[in-house]
């Protein structure tokens, strides 16, 4: 309790703000606690965690809302600041409150979710135009830290930084034996192709973890879809709708919007059940065995598809 005090008091000094009060609002999800406060400039919505490394978590996700926010295709909270208690490792992200309930926009949302994934190649010609997969800081989905180290290859990208960290995490912990391992060689030498006889890979800005918990829309008269909680890095625009469909809350409008804007590849549902298992292997390593089936089931089933 003392050190959340301390944060407290430390949000305020960072904030530059007489008035700090919780309004009683509160969210948040199963790894972070979430709570809305007034400030002398208006609610803020402040999301905390007291473990170890919560403070370069909570950079790691200030870094991508900024980078979403400059693209100027899509709604995400403004970040404020990020702030790390004095006394403990207690930290806290503060970011702009936004009144928001389930997104029923779901047309606009694939588009503009579509329009995010292309800006990096409409700069193809500019200065910042981001030619490498990976971003400038490490990320975390969920609090399962996704190493970001630049790349010109995607297909190398994935397979190390993202499947391969996982099963590295899993025999990290205990959770992955010898079996797993001998699943993730015979698959790993496989993914390359599942990526024949597509056009260039352009590194699109990504969420990284889009699943319907991180959507919504604004509650005023423009029902404005809005994107928050993000893992971001430069990949594959396709990575994004991986984890899209595992737990529902997107219907076929937001699809078709999407796809109408950006049409499916060959290969693309394989592809689709490759990105899913990243997701299924980060929430095994997340919240244990009870995603260990699945895992290794799309593991099986991905092996098979690509002889």
């Amino acid at each position: 309790m003392p050190s959340k005090v301390e944060l407290q008091k430390a949000i305020q000094k960072a904030l530059g703000t007489n008035t700090f009060h919780p309004t009683g609002a509160s969210g948040g999800g199963c790894i972070n606690e979430g709570s809305v406060y007034e400030t002398d400039d208006g609610l803020v919505y402040v999301k905390t965690n007291d473990r170890w490394l919560s403070k370069e978590v909570f950079d790691g996700e200030m870094a991508g809302l900024m980078e979403i926010a400059s693209t100027g295709t899509i709604r995400v909270p403004e970040p404020k600041i990020v702030v790390q208690s004095p006394k403990g490792n207690d930290s806290a992200l503060v970011m702009e409150y936004i009144d928001m309930s389930s997104c029923r926009n779901q047309n606009t949302l694939g588009t503009h979710l579509a329009r995010m994934h292309l800006h990096n190649l409409g700069r193809k010609d500019e200065m910042d135009y981001v030619t490498r997969f990976g971003f400038h800081i490490d990320t975390s989905c969920g609090f399962n830290k996704q190493p970001n180290d630049w790349n010109r290859d995607w297909v190398t990208f994935f397979t190390t930084e993202r499947l391969g960290h996982q099963f590295f995490l899993l025999q990290k912990e205990g959770l992955g034996g010898d079996a797993e391992y001998e699943l993730w060689y015979e698959l790993k030498h496989r993914i390359p192709y599942f990526f024949a006889g597509i056009s260039e890979i352009i590194p699109a800005l990504l969420h990284g973890d889009l699943w319907s918990g991180n959507v919504a829309q604004t509650n005023d008269s423009q029902k404005v879809p809005v994107i928050f909680d993000p893992a971001c890095f430069y990949g594959h625009h396709e990575y994004d709708l991986g984890i899209t469909d595992m737990f529902g809350g997107f219907n076929s409008s937001f699809y078709d919007a999407y796809h109408a804007v950006i049409p499916k590849e060959p290969g693309f549902e394989n592809r689709h059940k490759l990105y899913q298992l990243f997701h299924y292997l980060n929430h095994w390593n997340h919240f244990g065995s009870g995603y260990k089936d699945q895992s290794i089931r799309l593991t099986k089933e991905l092996i098979k598809a690509v002889k």
